[in-house]
């Protein structure tokens, strides 16, 4: 279904598996983007939630999580079966949490102020003694 004074596609719950079972004859890009803007705000949902939940860790932003999330979409949709007893809703919040989760891994998260202040008091500490045993 298209909206008449755009030609962009919409896609609603009613017509979803319909558009599905085109999607992947045809791997239209339109019917892809319809389900990128439909999904929009499960990427938004679900980053706010783990952005929310690791929010203490200073260098993770919620731009990163959303772009991490909008990756895991794509993929979803790229991967997703149709025919499967599963909704699309469903298997793409799976989807979208496993890439967001994966990329944050990779972020090194940098320890708090004050652990890093008794770091660097031992580091210095040691620095001394090895003048100590060099100087001897």
């Amino acid at each position: 279904m298209k909206n008449n004074n755009t030609n962009k596609i919409i896609i609603t719950d009613k017509n979803e598996l319909e558009y599905w079972e085109e999607f992947k004859k045809t791997l239209s890009p339109q019917i892809k983007v319809a389900f990128i803007d439909k999904y929009n705000n499960l990427v938004k949902y679900v980053s706010n939630r783990i952005y929310l939940k690791n929010k203490h860790r200073r260098n993770i932003k919620l731009k990163d999580l959303e772009k991490y999330g909008y990756f895991g979409l794509l993929n979803a949709i790229d991967e997703y079966e149709p025919d499967i007893d599963i909704k699309f809703k469903n298997y793409a919040l799976i989807g979208i949490m496993a890439y967001i989760y994966e990329e944050m891994w990779k972020i090194k998260t940098p320890p708090p102020k004050d652990i890093q202040n008794l770091i660097n008091i031992i580091l210095n500490e040691n620095k001394e003694e090895e003048l100590k045993c060099l100087e001897l």
